[in-house]
């Protein structure tokens, strides 16, 4: 009885931080605090959760993924992310299996490619990620915002379900504790356009 009160208790801590923890990418100017960011936010019965990375790998040169035209890809190392407290990035790191899989990866449709919504003012990218081996496929509104040396941010937020990665939503102490199957993800990309690149060969 004494380890569930603690657990509980860890529990009721590790939400008080995650509410203060890294979602406050930007500051007070509203200016993006990190060039390329990205956070998986999620909930148990218990509390909510949050894990960043901050330095996520961008390969600015497109390629082709089979015949779907080309994306740009970002490569997330698992052992980057950081979070509340030590035993929830343990969890995370065991969920999405990081030593057979160390990277999560998205590939995300070039800029030039995207449809743009009038409706929400957002653009849809077509996008594929892959996540402890299995891999699917979205499309992720975004806002695109310019930049002075000719790149753009790509600001981003969609939700999955941790079952589409065939993932069983983890449960603790015999079942009290269990993680919801819907995540969220938030992000900011920071990419060069092709003019740019070819500009620096």
């Amino acid at each position: 009885m004494k380890f569930i009160t603690y657990y509980f208790l860890l529990a009721i801590f590790a939400s008080i931080q995650s509410s203060s923890f890294a979602s406050g990418r930007t500051d007070t100017d509203g200016k993006t605090e990190y060039e390329n960011y990205i956070s998986i936010k999620g909930s148990s019965n218990v509390n909510e959760f949050e894990l960043t990375n901050i330095s996520p790998s961008i390969s600015q040169a497109s390629e082709a993924v089979t015949n779907s035209g080309t994306f740009r890809k970002i490569q997330i190392a698992v052992d980057d992310f950081s979070g509340p407290n030590d035993r929830m990035v343990d969890d995370f790191k065991e969920m999405v299996d990081a030593g057979n899989y160390p990277f999560i990866t998205i590939f995300i449709e070039q800029k030039e490619l995207a449809d743009f919504d009038e409706t929400t003012g957002l653009t849809n990218f077509k996008t594929k990620i892959s996540i402890a081996g299995v891999a699917q496929k979205y499309v992720v509104p975004c806002r695109v915002e310019s930049k002075l040396d000719g790149g753009y941010l790509l600001d981003g937020s969609f939700s999955l379900k941790l079952t589409d990665f065939e993932i069983d939503p983890p449960q603790k102490l015999m079942g009290l504790v269990q993680v919801k199957n819907k995540v969220f993800i938030n992000f900011v990309f920071n990419f060069e356009t092709e003019e740019i690149l070819t500009e620096k060969m």
